[in-house]
């Protein structure tokens, strides 16, 4: 192993000398010895940067790792989910604080907050179901709050999955206080089936986001008011295994 950035190299050209050398080295061995890390990349240029490097030297591994960034712990979510909440009269939060933070915040603010408004006799409002690890904006504007350890939101997710008929789908074991809630999260979704949504939050692994849009698929949500897209970071890996891998 060869580590580019000593106290030796100071100067951008030495630094080029010295990764130019190593470089002609592992062109041989197609790679073996080279080892890209990374935090998750949505750079668009980077990506496709980081791809011809690994087109040229096929036997180099690239690593990816954020201890923040959630979704690449416990493998990647392979859909990027976005949300219609003017269209949904019921929305599940799974760890999911859309109203705080993330790249739509004011969006989802603004379409969740049209439908908290009385304009009619006929209006109806829409009805919120936040399990959380921790208080947020979010879960401060739920009907229905669950308060429960990070590490237990798959099991709830997965009993929620089972109640509203997710093939497949197997319930976790739940305190009584979590049962109810899931209990009346389910009925409520299936009520509004293609009028509700359930989102996994961007701190769950990627099988709990996979749980959840089993159970909008199986609602019939999809393309009502949820659709998925390629997801804007590319996280190929699971992140904890990557670092791991590239440490051992």
């Amino acid at each position: 192993r060869t580590i580019i950035g000593k106290g030796e190299v100071k100067t951008y050209s030495g630094f080029m000398a010295a990764l130019q050398a190593v470089i002609n080295t592992q062109r041989g061995i197609s790679g073996a010895g080279i080892r890209i890390l990374t935090e998750p990349v949505s750079s668009p240029s980077l990506l496709e940067q980081i791809h011809q490097v690994l087109t040229d030297f096929p036997e180099a591994k690239w690593h990816q790792w954020d201890p923040v960034f959630g979704t690449v712990q416990g493998g990647a979510p392979d859909q990027h989910a976005i949300y219609s909440l003017k269209e949904a009269d019921v929305i599940v939060a799974l760890d999911a604080n859309f109203l705080g933070e993330g790249p739509a915040q004011l969006r989802y603010s603004k379409d969740f907050g049209s439908r908290r408004r009385i304009d009619t006799t006929k209006t109806e409002q829409n009805r919120l179901y936040v399990a959380e690890p921790v208080p947020t904006i979010t879960g401060a504007k739920a009907e229905h709050r669950l308060p429960v350890q990070a590490q237990l939101i798959h099991a709830v997710a997965a009993s929620l999955a089972s109640a509203v008929g997710v093939a497949g789908a197997q319930g976790g074991s739940l305190s009584e206080t979590a049962a109810a809630w899931v209990k009346a999260a389910a009925a409520d979704l299936a009520a509004h089936k293609g009028k509700s949504a359930v989102i996994a939050g961007p701190h769950q692994p990627a099988v709990v986001h996979a749980l959840a849009r089993a159970m909008n698929e199986a609602l019939g949500n999809v393309g009502e008011t949820v659709r998925y897209t390629a997801p804007v970071v590319a996280s190929p890996v699971d992140g904890a295994a990557s670092i791991t891998e590239l440490t051992q």
